[in-house]
Parts: C-alpha cells; sequence; structure tokens
C-alpha cells in the first residue's frame, strides 16, 4: 500500500480545527513542515530517484505525479506556515514563547523518540 505523505498531518490540522483545540499552530506548523519536506523530497527525488521516489516510480507512478504532489504540497505548507512567527518568539513577540507549548511540544518529542527506540532499537555493530 503506497504511503500518503503528509496526509496524516494535514488529518490531525483539520481534526484540531474542527474540536477548536487550543494551539492550533502546533498543528499548522507540524502539517505545514510535512507537507513542504515531503513535497520537496518526492520533487527532486522524482529526477535523482535514490530514494522514495524512484521506488515509485519503478513501481509504476508516472514522474508528473510526484512532480504535481511537490508542486501542491509545498506551497501549501508554506501556506500554513504564513504568519506564524509570532507564536514562535519571532517578531513582534520579542522572544517570547507560549510556557505551555514548550512544555507539550518537548512531551511529544520525548514521546516519539522513545517509541522510535523502543520500536526500532538501535542495532549493535
Amino acid at each position: 500500500m503506497p504511503s500518503r505523505p503528509g496526509l496524516p498531518a494535514v488529518g490531525f490540522l483539520v481534526v484540531a480545527r474542527l474540536l477548536r483545540l487550543p494551539g492550533l499552530y502546533l498543528f499548522r506548523f507540524f502539517a505545514g513542515f510535512c507537507l513542504i519536506a515531503n513535497g520537496l523530497y518526492l520533487l527532486v527525488d522524482s529526477f535523482g530517484r535514490g530514494g522514495d521516489g524512484g521506488t515509485l516510480i519503478r513501481s509504476g507512478a508516472p514522474q508528473w505525479m510526484l512532480l504535481l504532489f511537490g508542486f501542491v504540497a509545498t506551497p501549501l505548507g508554506f501556506w500554513l506556515w504564513h504568519g506564524l512567527g509570532p507564536h514562535f518568539g519571532i517578531g513582534a513577540a520579542s522572544g517570547r514563547v507560549s510556557r505551555k507549548a514548550v512544555i507539550v511540544s518537548m512531551s511529544l518529542l520525548a514521546v516519539a523518540v522513545t517509541m522510535e527506540l523502543v520500536f526500532y532499537p538501535l542495532r549493535r555493530r
């Protein structure tokens, strides 16, 4: 089953918006990051074909589809990022960032790293 890069993050953003969860800007940042990273990755790799783009093309996906995804996802990601600077201490915020946002972000990072180590432990060589 082919992956759908960026779509889970966009889905989380949609759910967060519908539920009017606090800290919506964190969901916007994450979704934007996923769209930019995956869009540029597939856009570039559709030519280099050394990674997932090459795998998709060898599996029958046309190159134009990867290019289309890259050309749509990347600007959409930047659009989601637009205006988020003050939430991260940039511009008028003068370096002030929500303590709650920092705690939540660091907690999620700790959970992600822990899950990586549990499910994909480091291999000894």
